[in-house]
């Protein structure tokens, strides 16, 4: 019965039409005030929240509930938006933004930084367990691109079939200036790891306590070169966001050469 269910709300007519449904309600709230003007989530009544994404975020956040302990969304429904992006109905993970609850880690005691600590160590830890569909691909779910604020602001790129491939592409234009001093870091041998790719101090959620009780906005996951989920922790915070900073490195230790690299490079990256 439940896979009759399921099949009959895949057919393409009832998919227009829930995503019709969805762009109603969306216009509805945004007239009753909820949600920011160009925020692409929408809170719903119920604990739930309204979401326009690609594919993607969902197969991501689908596989990290199934295969980890990782608090994140559950997803209620999916249906079409817009060509290749989606309403994604989900489950509000309980919990607040942790640079909304703390404001900054600073404010954290160091009882609560070193649960942050532990916590994220031990989630992380998880996801780089997983296993690669191909030891050197790096691309998303079904071997398609992946999305990075850091490389090309909301589109994807790739797949790479190499490693090799991927890090030609954030030199791409600057062969001749930075070829070299990227090979410090590009050289290196890396294993494939399943990556978040977007971890900010918006996407940790922390209870009433200041203990990590979510991790959200899974658009950005994939199967990235194990140090790309450190130096993108840091992109744009560091080196002034020191207490940021510190605590993936920390969690991250052996990644300096990587991490000096993507510095320079950060500098002539031009994602817009």
């Amino acid at each position: 019965m439940h896979s009759f269910v399921w099949s009959l709300l895949q057919h393409p007519f009832l998919q227009r039409l829930r995503g019709r449904v969805y762009t109603t309600i969306w216009r509805l709230s945004r007239r009753l005030g909820r949600g920011e003007h160009a925020a692409r989530v929408m809170p719903l009544p119920f604990g739930m929240y309204l979401k326009r994404a690609y594919p993607q975020e969902v197969l991501a956040t689908q596989y990290v509930r199934e295969h980890t302990t990782i608090p994140v969304p559950r997803i209620i429904d999916v249906a079409p938006f817009w060509r290749a992006q989606v309403y994604i109905l989900m489950t509000r993970v309980p919990g607040e933004e942790l640079g909304k609850s703390a404001g900054h880690i600073r404010n954290l005691s160091p009882r609560q930084l070193q649960v942050l600590e532990d916590t994220l160590r031990d989630w992380f830890g998880q996801l780089r367990a997983l296993e690669p569909p191909d030891p050197d691909a790096v691309c998303g779910f079904g071997g398609n691109g992946i999305k990075s604020y850091r490389i090309r602001h909301d589109e994807y790129v790739g797949p790479f079939a190499l490693q090799k491939e991927f890090h030609e592409e954030l030199v791409s234009g600057y062969e001749a200036t930075h070829s070299v001093m990227a090979a410090a870091s590009h050289s290196r041998p890396h294993r494939i790891c399943f990556t978040h790719g977007d971890i900010t101090p918006h996407n940790i959620l922390l209870n009433e306590d200041m203990r990590p009780v979510g991790l959200i906005d899974w658009e950005c996951a994939g199967w990235l070169p194990e140090y790309w989920e450190y130096t993108y922790a840091l992109y744009i915070r560091y080196p002034r966001y020191k207490e940021w900073s510190d605590l993936f490195t920390r969690i991250f230790p052996q990644y300096g050469v990587e991490l000096e690299v993507e510095y320079e490079l950060w500098e002539i990256a031009a994602p817009w």
